[in-house]
């Protein structure tokens, strides 16, 4: 009798079907990625939030106003008698709703860990920063957070740091150059420096002006705004758990990557002086169950348990 009551109650296990309580891309989550789930959330006695995005749907797949709304608006949906643990897999958005987003979860849970089994890119990365522990998978990435503007003249984005990083260069080709002239009318005259600094600024003027005529002046000080905004809200959501260091990991993280999507890793992170944890235990095995799956769906909200004949009613 006891073996039949078991069977009965592993196979109603069986048959149980989940989604995201907010957004699923698909009818059902994978049994074994809501496992992974369930067994994070057994293992940290947390309640798992999703926020997983892959350009499935336009509201969803970036860290927007709709999405940051659409957590706020269900936040009685998610019990307040556990603490939470973000389950993030995110490209990035909006930099202002990743810091409210961040913010909401401090002011309603008292904080919140961070669990990126694939990448937090971008603005994905500053919310990140706003967790009281990062758990960052053996092969997962977070990425700079410098902010990303429409280009006017082509369909994409590109990073404010280009501009800024262009001024920057070209001081330091300014300052090469009349290096270089200098050595050169002292090497043509023999005279001392103070005789052939006129000319060689004049020089160095001739070549570095075309140039400097073709900055956009706007731009830069733009550019240099729209990078500020993100280092501030770095330096915000980071300073409660990194205290006076918090300035200069906001700093490394906005102006010190050559591009946008370089790859910051466990090992990078921990040089910059982010605090991070690999996973392990039972966490990594349910990592495991949870990567293969996670590149293919976008899922917001917690496991919610649905009737597996029910319509969806939100996708």
């Amino acid at each position: 009798m006891g073996d039949d009551s078991e069977f009965s109650s592993a196979q109603t296990e069986a048959q149980k079907k989940y989604q995201g309580s907010i957004h699923t891309s698909s009818e059902y989550l994978p049994d074994e990625f809501a496992q992974g789930i369930q067994d994070i959330q057994d293992e940290l006695n947390v309640t798992v939030l999703m926020l997983i995005q892959n350009s499935s749907n336009e509201w969803y797949d970036w860290i927007s106003p709709r999405v940051y709304k659409e957590f706020f608006d269900r936040r009685n949906d998610f019990s307040d008698k556990k603490p939470i643990a973000l389950l993030l897999r995110s490209a990035g958005g909006d930099p202002t709703c990743s810091y409210k987003l961040a913010n909401f979860f401090i002011k309603r849970w008292g904080g919140f860990i961070t669990l990126i089994p694939d990448y937090a890119k971008s603005a994905a990365t500053l919310l990140t920063l706003g967790s009281n522990r990062i758990v960052l998978g053996t092969y997962a990435e977070l990425g700079p957070i410098d902010m990303q503007v429409p280009d006017e003249e082509k369909i994409m984005y590109q990073s404010a740091l280009n501009h800024v990083q262009a001024l920057e260069r070209l001081g330091a080709y300014s300052k090469t150059t009349l290096d270089e002239a200098i050595r050169m009318f002292q090497h043509k005259t023999g005279k001392r420096t103070a005789a052939v600094l006129s000319p060689a600024i004049e020089y160095t003027a001739s070549i570095v002006r075309p140039l400097m005529e073709k900055f956009d002046v706007v731009k830069y000080s733009e550019m240099s705004r729209s990078l500020k905004v993100g280092e501030d809200y770095a330096k915000r959501l980071l300073y409660p758990n990194y205290g006076q260091d918090a300035g200069k990991i906001a700093s490394v993280l906005v102006s010190s990557y050559p591009e946008h999507g370089f790859i910051i890793d466990a090992i990078e992170a921990e040089a910059i002086g982010l605090k991070v944890e690999l996973p392990t235990g039972k966490i990594s095995e349910a990592f495991g169950k949870i990567l293969p799956f996670i590149d293919r769906l976008t899922v917001l909200g917690s496991l919610q348990e649905v009737q597996e004949n029910a319509e969806n009613s939100k996708n």
